[in-house]
């Protein structure tokens, strides 16, 4: 069994799917750190959009005015 190549995070990050004249050149530190994390929070976020629609968002929204700590300072009706 051979071992997972892990890369130089120093190296030139090189996508794929992309021509290579049209690419900005990242390193792989980058990559991972930015456009990884990036990609992971959208999708997240779609996630998030698609399992709460406007009405369950106003109504958490709503409820987030009522916490006794701040003694419903934020509560305007």
């Amino acid at each position: 069994m051979s071992p997972i190549p892990f890369p130089n995070m120093d190296e030139t990050y090189c996508p794929k799917e992309r021509s290579k004249c049209r690419v900005k050149l990242h390193t792989f530190s980058n990559y991972f750190k930015v456009e990884l994390f990036n990609q992971v929070i959208d999708s997240q976020l779609q996630e998030l959009n698609d399992r709460f629609d406007n009405v369950n968002t106003s109504l958490i929204e709503c409820l987030s005015y009522l916490d006794p700590r701040e003694k419903f300072a934020s509560f305007n009706r």
